[in-house]
């Protein structure tokens, strides 16, 4: 998708983060911030200065919920504990008329899938297209305490490699 896009969709992600946590930092990374002129997916990273060593409880689940809500969310790939929305099969039934009706009722919700370790919150989901109508974009969205923001840009910025790079590279030096 175009740069273009990726800000439409980061721009509503920041009003939604807005309505909740007026003050965060919302920022497009991956791809995006490569400065690469077609992206894959939309990365983007929240913190907030009010959240120095943890995130505020069920923050991101929140702010999932709420673009649910209005629409723009319409699959979720990950489910964070506190979710209210899609946790039932018809959910989805109502956001994709691709997959015969018939198919849902052996459809079952997945479980919570969570984020151990650390104190930040991933989601992965997908989100509807504000610029081309029936497109579905991908979206990840992180949420880290501010103390942990320096870091996790580098790594949400980073491909692959760079990030295996990287971990290899302190492995040798640190131990």
């Amino acid at each position: 998708m175009t740069r273009e896009e990726v800000e439409k969709i980061g721009e509503i992600v920041d009003e939604a983060v807005q309505e909740l946590y007026p003050g965060a930092e919302v920022r497009i990374m991956g791809s995006y911030r490569r400065r690469k002129q077609k992206c894959g997916d939309i990365d983007v990273h929240i913190t907030h200065e009010n959240f120095m060593k943890k995130n505020p409880p069920l923050g991101l689940s929140k702010i999932v919920d709420l673009l649910w809500e209005k629409g723009h969310l319409i699959y979720h790939l990950t489910f964070l504990p506190g979710m209210q929305t899609g946790s039932k099969v018809s959910d989805y039934v109502r956001s994709s008329r691709h997959i015969p009706r018939e198919a849902w009722k052996w459809c079952k919700p997945v479980g919570y899938l969570t984020s151990k370790g650390h104190s930040g919150s991933s989601y992965m989901g997908v989100m509807k297209s504000p610029v081309v109508a029936g497109r579905r974009r991908r979206i990840d969205i992180k949420f880290y305490p501010w103390r942990e923001r320096i870091f996790a840009a580098i790594y949400f910025t980073g491909n692959g490699y760079f990030n295996r790079s990287m971990r290899l590279w302190a492995g040798r030096k640190f131990g």
